[in-house]
Formats: C-alpha cells, structure tokens, sequence
C-alpha cells in the first residue's frame, strides 16, 4: 500500500508536492495562523505555474496531465 500511495504521488507534479511538502514542515509547530499562512504562501507559488495550467487543462479535457515542473 505504501508503494501504491508513492507511485500516486509521484505522478503529480513536483512543483506542488514540493509546496505541499513545504506547507507541512513550515506549519508543523506553529500556530494555525502561522501554518495557514505558509499554506497560502506555497498556494500563491504554485497558482502561478505552468504546470497549475497543464493540469486544469488536463482536468478539462479528462486526460492524464503531464507536468514540466515549470
């Protein structure tokens, strides 16, 4: 199951597990208002991304994405 779940998440795109990944250490041992304000740093990096448009597209479209880590 672990290997299952690394696999899923591998197939994202770095740019955001990498957001996410920063999220979760910054917001670790903060106050709730402290980590949901890393939350939305990390949100604002990645919105701007290619990578954010190749996915939206690809959701659209009902296709797998495929992320340039860009």
């Amino acid at each position: 199951q672990a290997e299952a779940l690394a696999k899923k998440i591998a197939s994202k795109g770095r740019i955001a597990i990498a957001a996410i990944m920063d999220s979760l250490r910054e917001g670790r041992d903060v106050s709730l208002p402290e980590a949901l304000r890393s939350e939305a740093r990390n949100f604002g990096r990645t919105v701007q991304t290619e990578d954010k448009r190749i996915g939206v597209s690809a959701f659209i479209q009902k296709r797998p994405p495929i992320f340039v880590d860009r």
